[in-house]
C-alpha cells in the first residue's frame, strides 16, 4: 500500500533516486521515465547557443571542433543530418514505387535508419506506427532531424539535466538514465553497425537493394577517417583498434542478422505481405529465405567480357556464390591470428549451408548462432595483423573486388607507413559515378590508371612485403 499523501508521481521518482544511488550514480541522476524506456526530446534540447549550438568564430569558419560548437558540426556537415531530406530525392522516391510505398519519408522500414526512432516505434507495426505520427505532429517534426544525437548518445529524457553538472564525466554507470557513451571504440562500433550492417528491424535485404538501396559495405576506420569530428581528435581513439573492433561488431551484427532471417524473426516487410495477398497463397506470408543479400552480388551481378575478374579465379568453387564476402572477407585470417580454428572452420562450413538448399533454414539460423557466441569473446590483435596479411602463406586470399577492398582499407588503418601506395590502389578500385540504368560490375571500376587487377594487386602487395621486411630488418 502506498503511504497516503504519496502521489504516484512522487513514490517513482523515490523509487528512481534510490535505484540509482544503488547503481553507484548521485542523487542528481535521476530515472524520469519507466525503466530503460526514455523519451526522445530532440535536437532542440542540444541547439541552444549556450549549450552545442555556438555559433562558429573567425577562426572556425570551415565549422571545425570547438567545444560548443558540436551541433553545428553535425547540422551543417554530417551526413546524419540530411538522412530524413534524402528520402524525398528521386532514388528514394522511385524505391518507394518499385515497393509499393506510399512515401519512404513515412515508411517505418526507411525511417528505422534515416531518422531516429524510440524502441516503442521501432517495435510496433507500420500501421501503429503511421498511426501514431498521424497524431502527432510534433513527433513528425522530430523525424525530420534526421539521424540525430539521441541515435548514438541515446533518448535525452533521463539524461539532458544531469549532463549539465561538471560531475557527470566521473560515474561510469550512466546507462541506467539511458546514455550511451561511445568513447571506447567497441561501444562505437556496436552503434554503427545496428544500421550500417544491421539490426532488429533494421534489414537491407535484397529486395531494398534491387530497388535501388546502396549495398551495404561498412568499414569503420575507413568511415572515422572520412567522418567530421564533433568532438576532441584526442579521443577518436587509435585507428587499428578502431578496425578491429568494427570487424568484431560487424561480424556479430552480420551473424545476428543471418540468424533471425533463417529462424523467420525478421519483420515481413509490407510488400511480401502485399505479393503474398495479391498472390492469394494460403497462410502467413513469411520472410524470403535464402536471403540473396547475404552472398556475394558479384557471382550474379557481372561482366562476361574480358578482362574480369570473374575469370581469374584464385580459389572458391564455380557456380558457388560466396556468403559473407565483403563482411567476412577476413576473418579466415583473423581466426588463425587468434588461434581459433572453430571459427575458421565454422564460418566455412555457414557458407556451405547457406548455399544448400537441402539444408533448413533452422540449421543455419542455429550456426550462425554458435559462431556469434565464439565469436564474441575474442580480442584481435590489430599490431599482429597487419605483420600477417601482407607475408607468408597465411595472407587473405583474394578472390573479387570485396576481399581487395577490404585488405586496403585494413592496410590504411593498420599499416599507414604504406601511405601513398595504399591511396593509389585505392583509387583503382573506386566504382565510377555512373548515370547509365546499367550496373557497376568489377570489370567497371578504376580511375585515369584504369582498374586493378588480381595479378597487378598481388605485385603490389609482394612489394609491400618486401618493403615491410626490410623496415624490420634495419
Amino acid at each position: 500500500m502506498r503511504p497516503q499523501g504519496i502521489s504516484c508521481g512522487m513514490a517513482l521518482k523515490i523509487v528512481a533516486v534510490g535505484w540509482t544511488l544503488l547503481l553507484g550514480l548521485p542523487a542528481w541522476v535521476q530515472a524520469e521515465g519507466e525503466g530503460s524506456h526514455f523519451r526522445l526530446i530532440g535536437t532542440g534540447g542540444c541547439s541552444a547557443a549556450n549549450c552545442h549550438g555556438r555559433p562558429p568564430g573567425e577562426d572556425q569558419k570551415q565549422l571545425s571542433f570547438h567545444p560548443g560548437n558540436e551541433y553545428g558540426i553535425w547540422v551543417h556537415r554530417d551526413p546524419h543530418a540530411k538522412a530524413y531530406t534524402v528520402l524525398f530525392n528521386r532514388q528514394s522516391r522511385d524505391m518507394a514505387k518499385r515497393l509499393g510505398l506510399e512515401s519512404a519519408a513515412t515508411a517505418k522500414v526507411c525511417l528505422a535508419c534515416h531518422s531516429t526512432l524510440s524502441e516503442t516505434e521501432m517495435k510496433a507495426s507500420q500501421e501503429d506506427f503511421a498511426s501514431g505520427l498521424s497524431r502527432s505532429p510534433d513527433r513528425r517534426a522530430q523525424l525530420r532531424d534526421g539521424v540525430s544525437c539521441e541515435a548514438c548518445h541515446g533518448p535525452a529524457e533521463g539524461w539532458l539535466q544531469p549532463h549539465k553538472q561538471t560531475e557527470w564525466r566521473k560515474y561510469t554507470n550512466l546507462g541506467a538514465v539511458g546514455f550511451k557513451d561511445n568513447r571506447k571504440e567497441a561501444d562505437r562500433a556496436k552503434a554503427c553497425v545496428s544500421c550500417h550492417v544491421g539490426g532488429p528491424g533494421r534489414d537491407v535485404d535484397h529486395d531494398l537493394i534491387a530497388a535501388g538501396h546502396p549495398r551495404l559495405t561498412f568499414e569503420l576506420a575507413a568511415y572515422q577517417r572520412q567522418y567530421v569530428r564533433h568532438w576532441p581528435e584526442e579521443k577518436t581513439g587509435s585507428l587499428a583498434q578502431l578496425w578491429a573492433d568494427g570487424q568484431q561488431q560487424s561480424a556479430l551484427a552480420a551473424l545476428e542478422q543471418l540468424e533471425r532471417r533463417a529462424n523467420g524473426t525478421k519483420p515481413v516487410t509490407p510488400w511480401i505481405k502485399q505479393a503474398h495477398e495479391n498472390l492469394g497463397l494460403p497462410g502467413k506470408a513469411e520472410s524470403p529465405w535464402p536471403e540473396f543479400s547475404e552472398l556475394s552480388c558479384y557471382a550474379c551481378h557481372h561482366d562476361l567480357a574480358q578482362p574480369s575478374w570473374r575469370q581469374a579465379r584464385s580459389g572458391g568453387s564455380a557456380g558457388v556464390a560466396e556468403w559473407g564476402s565483403w563482411t567476412f572477407a577476413l576473418w579466415p585470417i583473423i581466426a588463425r591470428n587468434q588461434a581459433s580454428p572453430e571459427i575458421e572452420k565454422g564460418l566455412l562450413q555457414l557458407g556451405q549451408m547457406v548455399n544448400d538448399p537441402g539444408v533448413s533454414r533452422e540449421l543455419v539460423a542455429r550456426q550462425a548462432a554458435d559462431l556469434h557466441q565464439r565469436i564474441v569473446g575474442l580480442k584481435p590483435d590489430p599490431v599482429q595483423l597487419g605483420v600477417n596479411w601482407l607475408t607468408g602463406p597465411e595472407g587473405v586470399p583474394v578472390r573479387e573486388w570485396d576481399h581487395v577492398a577490404q585488405v586496403v582499407l585494413a592496410l590504411e588503418a593498420l599499416r599507414p607507413d604504406l601511405g601513398k601506395q595504399l591511396q593509389a590502389a585505392r583509387r583503382r578500385l573506386l566504382f565510377p559515378q555512373s548515370t547509365s540504368k546499367g550496373f557497376n560490375s568489377p570489370r567497371d571500376f578504376g580511375g585515369e590508371e584504369g582498374p586493378l587487377t588480381l595479378e597487378q594487386f598481388e605485385a603490389l602487395r609482394a612489394e609491400w612485403a618486401r618493403q615491410l621486411q626490410n623496415q624490420a630488418a634495419q
